[in-house]
Formats: C-alpha cells, structure tokens, sequence
C-alpha cells in the first residue's frame, strides 16, 4: 500500500510559507480561499504586487495582476465570471466576485491603474469607491493611473481615498478635470506626492500647483509669459525639482520672448537649446514650436 502524498497543509508551517511566498500573487489568494489556516498563513506574508490593472468596460470587468487577466462578464441572462484561462466559473455571481477579489488584490498593490473604457460606468465607479473607503488603511499605493474618466468628478472621489503618505505619482489618461483641477490641488495626496503627468489639456493658469513635484509634465493652453517667469525664479530654485515637461496650446508670445527670460542675449530662432545657471544648479532647458502655434518645453536639471 503506497504511502499516502503529504499536501501543504501537512508540511511545517517554516516549508509551507516557503511554498506560499513563491506563489504568484493570484495563487496565493486561491490558497487563502481554502481553509482558515491558509487564510492566516497568506495574511502574514508580506508581499505586494507591482502592478494592479482595473478595467470598467461595458459588459464586462476585469483584473490584471501583474499581467495575469482575471474577466468577470456579464448580461441580461447570465452573470459568469472567468478566470484567466477564459474558462467560465458556474455558480459563481460575476459582480461579487469581482469585488471581493478586488479588496483582496488591493491590499497587495504599489501601482493601482484603472480604466473606465467604452462608457463611463458610475455605478462600478461608485462601487469601486465604496471599496475604497472600507479597504482605506490597508491601501498603500505608491502610484496611481487613472485612464478614461470622463468626468473630474470620479478623479475628486477616487484620489482622497489614497493614503497620502505613500502615494508618490499621479498619472491621468484620457481624463478630463475641468473646473475641478482647483479642488484636486487642495488634496494632501496632490500635496504632497512627488510626480504628476498628464495628456490632457489643464488651465495652468496657477502653475505654482506643479512647484512641488520632482518631476512633472502636461498639456496646457494659454500658458503666459508670466508663468515663464515664475518657473524661472521659483520652481527652479526649488532643490527637489528634476525635469519637467509643458506641452502648449496657441503659443500667444514669440519664441525669442521665452529665450530671453534666462539668456537676455538670445538672438532668436524657434527651436533652441540654453543652459541656465542659478544660486542652487544647472538645468538644461529646451523648447520647440511646431504647427506654427504650439509649443514644447522641457527643463532638466544637470
């Protein structure tokens, strides 16, 4: 009679946490599905996820952990949930299993990145925000991505909810902010993360907003000389600030105007390279027009 095969839960609890700590992340949360000595085991490791991939779609959400896609589709006849060998899980209902898997991913993610794609969904939304707010102290996101929100108004209820003193970049994708751009300056997860980037327009019309990120870059229109002027005398004396980049709308004052501002014996041209110096360091600043009307802007500390 051959000798019965020892499972995980008969190994010394020292092996087995050898075994759970190199499972994939998804793995190890089907452990922690098992049984309430699992459950525990898992709890204890600390590990986090590098990447978190949200995805609100129409009929359909998903979970990408680290590349790994989780779908949970559903219609008017059926709710089925898939896992990410696309193969349907019966009886499982599609909507809470994707939330009580979120909360569980949540806890485990430095980059959290989320799509509101095809409409925007303001009841996945709403629910995601819910979780959020329930899951708030076990939420340590270093870096937050949020693509595809159409309204500020899902950025102004997603963003407080992260815990300020470890979210470090805010990235916007295809986001509109409007008039809320003033309210989300006011956050303390605004405040005081260290890189920002954008590809939409913003009205910069306070750009002292953007003087307290490392690195920073956006799109923006008008953009007056005078802004030009406090990046000069503010945000470059500034020792945390490494580069930036300004992409601008209906340039309303000439190239040379720009130039002057840190080299006065500039002669002119649309595209140029200058090297300014200051009391504090070195910066390397270009600039660029194209379409006649719109202009580039990078700055770099040396």
């Amino acid at each position: 009679m051959s000798a019965k095969q020892p499972t995980l839960l008969n190994l010394p609890i020292e092996i087995a946490n050898q075994v759970l700590e190199k499972l994939h992340l998804l793995d190890m949360l089907t452990c922690r599905k098992v049984c309430r000595s699992l459950r525990t085991a898992v709890d204890k490791i600390e590990t986090h996820s590098t990447h978190l991939t949200v995805q609100l779609r129409s009929n359909h959400v998903s979970i990408c952990v680290d590349r790994i896609e989780t779908n949970y589709y559903y219609d008017d006849d059926s709710s089925n949930c898939f896992n990410r060998k696309q193969k349907a899980v019966e009886g499982v209902d599609c909507m809470n299993a994707f939330f009580n898997d979120l909360k569980l991913f949540l806890k485990y993610a430095l980059y959290l990145e989320v799509w509101s794609k095809d409409i925007y969904r303001e009841h996945f939304v709403s629910s995601l925000v819910d979780i959020l707010r329930e899951e708030e102290n076990n939420i340590h996101v270093e870096t937050i991505e949020l693509l595809q929100f159409y309204k500020c108004d899902a950025v102004l209820l997603i963003l407080p909810l992260l815990n300020s003193q470890t979210l470090r970049s805010i990235k916007l994708r295809s986001t509109s902010l409007g008039d809320g751009f003033e309210r989300i300056a006011c956050l303390d997860q605004w405040k005081k993360a260290k890189k920002f980037s954008s590809d939409t327009w913003l009205d910069c019309s306070h750009i002292e907003h953007f003087f307290h990120f490392e690195e920073f870059s956006f799109r923006t229109e008008p953009f007056p000389i005078q802004n030009v002027i406090k990046v000069r005398d503010d945000l470059l004396q500034r020792c945390m600030f490494q580069n930036c980049t300004i992409v601008i709308s209906k340039l309303n004052w000439k190239p040379v105007e720009f130039a002057r501002i840190f080299q006065p014996d500039c002669a002119g041209g649309d595209t140029f390279t200058l090297h300014y110096s200051n009391d504090n360091s070195n910066f390397e600043i270009r600039f660029g027009v194209f379409d006649r009307v719109h202009g580039w802007l990078t700055i770099g500390r040396c």
